[in-house]
């Protein structure tokens, strides 16, 4: 894995694991096979807005960015209209922890052309976390989706940050009728 940080200090503290910390946007994109796909997480609004835009201008058409963040699912389709116009892919990756996610990792929630989510991004299994040991649900044993793997494709780009706004407001929802009740 490579990573790109503003500071310095958490960069050299993932250099120290299996990680690769590159100095500048423009050194990352350049470590990446082609074609490419960068991975951000940061948070929703400008400092996405930045990352993307430094981003696409270091990639060539075929190349892919996720946003794996809490961006609004607007901005997302405009951001792939914006990035489809010179050939990149735009692929949004709601994230959310699970109650499994420190055992079995995250779950994904993706927006995107069914292409981008399957092809595009080097195969597949980079949206898979697996199953780890944890025994499927009983019931859902013969299932063919894909969200016992981690991930679900919610539709066109949009879908999966949408889809993680609504869990969002369920979850919080929840958390505060619990909060009342006590």
């Amino acid at each position: 894995m490579s990573f790109t940080d503003r500071l310095p200090a958490p960069g050299e503290e993932l250099k120290k694991g299996r990680s690769d910390c590159r100095r500048s946007v423009e050194e990352f994109v350049q470590k990446l096979s082609k074609p490419r796909t960068a991975w951000i997480m940061v948070p929703a609004g400008e400092p996405t807005e930045e990352t993307i835009k430094n981003l696409a201008s270091f990639m060539e058409p075929g190349d892919v960015i996720i946003d794996g963040g809490n961006s609004y699912y607007k901005d997302d389709v405009r951001r792939a209209g914006d990035l489809k116009a010179r050939g990149i892919h735009f692929v949004d990756a709601g994230t959310s922890g699970g109650v499994w996610g420190i055992d079995r990792g995250y779950c994904l929630m993706v927006g995107a052309r069914l292409m981008s989510c399957s092809d595009s991004t080097q195969s597949s299994t980079a949206w898979r976390q697996g199953l780890a040991n944890i025994p499927l649900t009983p019931g859902r044993e013969n299932t063919r989706g894909t969200a016992h793997l981690g991930y679900l494709h919610c539709g066109p780009v949009g879908a999966g940050h949408f889809v993680k706004m609504v869990h969002n407001g369920i979850e919080y929802g929840i958390m505060q009728a619990y909060a009342e009740g006590f």
